[in-house]
C-alpha cells in the first residue's frame, strides 16, 4: 500500500478573509462597547446591539486565532468554531433587524445574511478538509505540519 503524505500546509491564510475578520472583529468590539452605533443598531435596542456586538467579536477573534495557530490542524479546528460562531452571529443580524426595525433594515439584513452563509460554506469547507486529512491518516498516511 503506498504512502499517502497529508500535508495541511495548502490550507493557507487568504488575506481577504484575514481583512473580513479583522474588520469583524473591530466592528463588534466598537458596537460591543457602544462606541459606534448606526442607525439600524440604535433602534434595534439594547440588550441586543450589545449581543450582536459581542457575538460578531468573539467569533472573529477565534476564527483569527485559529488562522494564526502554529500547528494547522489544531489551527482549522479553531478557525472553523470561531467562523461557525460568527455564522450565527450573522444569522443573528438579519432576525433582529427585522423584528426590531422592519424593512428599513433589508438592505443591512441581506447582506449580513449572505455573509452568515458564506461562513457556514466556509465551515463545511473545512469539514471537508479536515475529513481527507483524517481519511488519509487512517489509511497509513502521515501529516507533515
Amino acid at each position: 500500500m503506498p504512502v499517502i503524505i497529508v500535508s495541511p500546509v495548502r490550507w493557507s491564510r487568504s488575506p481577504l478573509q484575514t481583512f473580513l475578520l479583522a474588520l469583524c472583529l473591530v466592528s463588534g468590539i466598537l458596537i460591543a462597547t457602544g462606541v459606534s452605533r448606526n442607525p439600524v443598531t440604535k433602534e434595534m435596542g439594547e440588550p441586543w446591539a450589545t449581543i450582536w456586538g459581542f457575538s460578531l467579536c468573539v467569533g472573529a477573534a477565534v476564527a483569527l486565532i485559529g488562522a494564526f495557530w502554529k500547528n494547522r490542524i489544531t489551527g482549522m479546528l479553531i478557525e472553523r468554531s470561531g467562523i461557525l460562531l460568527l455564522g450565527l452571529a450573522s444569522l443573528l443580524w438579519p432576525i433582529l433587524v427585522t423584528s426590531n426595525v422592519g424593512l428599513d433594515g433589508l438592505y443591512s439584513s441581506t447582506i449580513t445574511l449572505i455573509f452568515s452563509i458564506a461562513c457556514f460554506f466556509q465551515v463545511r469547507y473545512i469539514n471537508k478538509h479536515i475529513n481527507l486529512i483524517l481519511e488519509a491518516i487512517k489509511h497509513g498516511g502521515q501529516v507533515l505540519e
